[in-house]
């Protein structure tokens, strides 16, 4: 339905037809996201800016309206915009228009997009992540911020396992090292893991679990290991009850291989934890026939290390909510 037919249909004045056409020329101009829009929609109101273009003049017209809009009042209603409303349009749209002509006539831009530079929807969303991580808490500082955005870099890291092309800026002092003779100390033996399997540990669920999300992802390379070293399944009741569908029944050495990286990265020093490759490379001297398997170690120290990420967030918002407490009590 179009404006004219919904002043007949409606009753509205002239003037409020006119007006709301206004608004909704200035949302279309002010929130080109696309260079091609205009072409699809057929609409140039969604034309990108260039130099040569009427979007300017056309939108210092609206603003000469919305400012005859503007109530003479600070306070009480008159049927006019606010003058906080006002003002904030105007600034606003001003504003858009010097920085779109200082990009177009002093970096020589061909056109600008001005909804990809209003755009705040990322920025509003990492805000609302970093309250949400100390339950809710509108009482957040420059320390939770800080906080929220490492532990966020983090978590992208470890997701999508970002690793740039090439070697050059990839690498630390601990990637091309050798394995220290202390770190190789604190390899479990069969015996050890065995001896978890018939204990009432509750990491002995744990290492189950992750055993079985590894025989999941890598069943073939599970599958030739099984055959070749004649090896047997660990029997689990606990992971019958919370498979569904992702998880397989993991073998004895994949075990092994699981509880063995738990216990090499607990037994870690702190100067070497930061290393995926330094950790995969101590993985080779597991005893376990898994441990050869690049993909298999790979997947299994991403694991490792986003769980610590996860438990220092944990800790984090524990002192989150104790600084929560200070802010209100002051």
């Amino acid at each position: 339905m179009s404006s004219k037919d919904l002043k007949t249909k409606l009753n509205f004045s002239e003037g409020t037809v006119t007006f709301i056409s206004l608004i909704s020329k200035w949302y279309k101009m002010m929130n080109v996201k696309s260079k091609y829009a205009y072409v699809l929609k057929r609409d140039n109101d969604q034309m990108p800016w260039s130099k040569d273009c009427d979007t300017f003049q056309i939108l210092e017209e609206i603003c000469t309206v919305v400012q005859s809009c503007k109530s003479l009042v600070s306070r009480g209603r008159t049927k006019k915009l606010t003058q906080s409303t006002a003002n904030a349009f105007i600034e606003t749209t001003r504003s858009n228009i010097d920085a779109a002509k200082y990009l177009l006539e002093e970096h020589n831009f061909t056109y600008v997009l001005p909804g990809s530079v209003n755009s705040q929807s990322v920025l509003e969303k990492f805000f609302g992540k970093a309250r949400m991580r100390n339950s809710g808490n509108f009482y957040i500082d420059e320390i939770d911020i800080r906080a929220a955005a490492k532990v966020q870099c983090l978590h992208q890291l470890l997701k999508y396992d970002i690793i740039p092309q090439g070697e050059e800026g990839t690498s630390c002092h601990l990637c091309s090292s050798n394995i220290h003779s202390i770190d190789l100390e604190n390899l479990c033996t069969l015996t050890n893991t065995q001896s978890l399997l018939e204990s009432t540990d509750t990491m002995k669920q744990k290492v189950i679990y992750i055993a079985g999300f590894l025989s999941h992802k890598h069943y073939h390379q599970k599958k030739d290991a099984d055959d070749a070293d004649d090896d047997h399944p660990v029997n689990s009741n606990f992971l019958e009850e919370v498979n569904r569908g992702g998880l397989r029944v993991p073998s004895f050495n994949m075990v092994h291989l699981v509880y063995s990286a738990f216990k090499l990265y607990e037994n870690l020093d702190s100067s070497r934890r930061s290393c995926t490759k330094y950790f995969r490379s101590l993985l080779s001297y597991v005893d376990s026939p898994f441990s050869s398997d690049s993909a298999i170690c790979k997947r299994l120290s991403n694991v490792i290390f986003k769980a610590e990420v996860l438990h220092l967030s944990d800790k984090e918002n524990e002192l989150g909510c104790l600084r929560r407490r200070e802010k209100l009590q002051t």
